[in-house]
């Protein structure tokens, strides 16, 4: 909750044109040393940090928060804001055969800001469907919503039948397609080739692959091999070839 009140001040300042304020508390860890500093104070110009410790600037606005630490946004590698979670396996699946696609795009907003209020400012966000992760990501760059930062991947690549064909489990027909290399299903080089660069058209910032089987997947084994080693170099080549990383 304090949290949220501090945002929604910030949000307030901006508004406001206040360009200029101070966060002190009782602690800081800056995340480079070893040690806690006393008190903790960040100064903050626009959107940037300008300085920790030192003296408060003339003009600023200070929020003090009181008994408690300041330290760096946390960083989570391996998300997917535009899912929700449902212990419930094959029922989560049933529900979002009813969602239409702006459902699931609103829905991921709320998953957005809860991720961003939990204190992480980034996330590499490894797979989606539908262009919900882009989408997602430009509405938080444009400041549409709140939400982290956001590195995202468009379709993950992998195999026919493996962990990223989001088709396995269901009937023949079902879905009225096979999915293919554009929705990241691959089963060449020549297809990886394209799906790499499909994914960057239309925005990816890194490239996500599943070269083996995977958790919550219904047709496939963990430890058993979906991709050959062709198929996984030339996701990598191309991925650096277009200046992106590339993740397993």
């Amino acid at each position: 909750m304090r949290l949220a009140l501090v945002l929604g001040f910030l949000l307030g300042l901006a508004a406001s044109g206040q360009s200029t304020y101070v966060l002190r508390a009782t602690r800081l860890f800056d995340g480079k040393s070893d040690t806690i500093s006393q008190p903790g104070v960040v100064v903050v110009a626009g959107n940037k940090i300008q300085s920790i410790g030192g003296p408060v600037p003339p003009g600023a606005t200070v929020i003090d928060l009181g008994d408690a630490t300041l330290l760096p946004g946390f960083i989570d590698a391996h998300t997917h804001l535009t899912m929700d979670f449902n212990p419930d396996y094959n029922g989560e699946r049933l529900i979002e055969l009813g969602r239409t696609i702006p459902e699931q795009a609103i829905r991921s907003t709320a998953n957005a800001r809860v991720t961003l209020m939990a204190g992480f400012t980034t996330v590499r966000d490894v797979g989606s469907s539908n262009f919900l992760d882009i989408g997602l990501r430009n509405a938080i760059n444009a400041g549409v919503v709140p939400g982290p930062r956001m590195l995202v991947a468009v379709y993950a690549i992998g195999s026919t039948g493996g962990h990223m064909d989001s088709g396995d489990g269901f009937r023949f027909g079902l879905l009225n397609h096979e999915s293919g290399p554009e929705e990241g299903v691959i089963d060449s080089p020549e297809q990886a080739e394209f799906a790499v660069r499909f994914n960057i058209k239309y925005g990816a910032d890194v490239i996500k692959c599943g070269p083996t089987g995977g958790v919550l997947s219904p047709t496939d084994d963990v430890d058993a091999p979906q991709l050959t080693q062709a198929e996984m170099d030339t996701i990598v080549a191309v991925a650096h070839d277009l200046r992106r990383k590339a993740a397993a």
